[in-house]
């Protein structure tokens, strides 16, 4: 059993922490508030829509800014797919390489919740 001074120490970390992240949020929201990233922002968007590189007239580049784009759920499929596979050998692989899969797997179930937003209320597969 842990000496009562192991768990206030226990207690001082936990609101140390705590501590921290509350003053990390809010440079955080102070920093989303802020002219520079109003700016950043807006000139991001102008670029995207009207930067000189949509108008490069190499034909490589204007091949690449014309090809379609893949469907969110096509590519998230494929990555499931290579998860599933490999999950399949999960006992027969190395500790770093399980957790290579593991590591693959957290990424889609992030992906998978920035792309939910878009799919909400459409049958699965269809």
């Amino acid at each position: 059993m842990a000496a009562p001074r192991d768990i206030v120490g226990i207690g001082a970390l936990g609101a140390a922490l705590l501590s921290a992240q509350t003053r990390a949020y809010d440079r955080v929201e102070a920093a989303l508030r802020s002219r520079r990233f109003s700016q950043l922002t807006l000139e991001t968007a102008a670029w995207i829509e009207t930067g000189a590189w949509t108008r490069n007239g190499d034909a490589a580049a204007t091949g690449l800014r014309q090809r379609p784009t893949r469907p969110g759920a096509e590519i998230l499929a494929e990555h499931h797919g290579k998860i599933i596979r490999r999950g399949r050998k999960l006992a027969e692989l190395s500790p770093d390489a399980r957790h290579k899969v593991r590591i693959q797997a957290k990424k889609l179930r992030y992906a998978g919740d920035f792309f939910a937003a878009l799919y909400r209320g459409k049958a699965a597969g269809g």
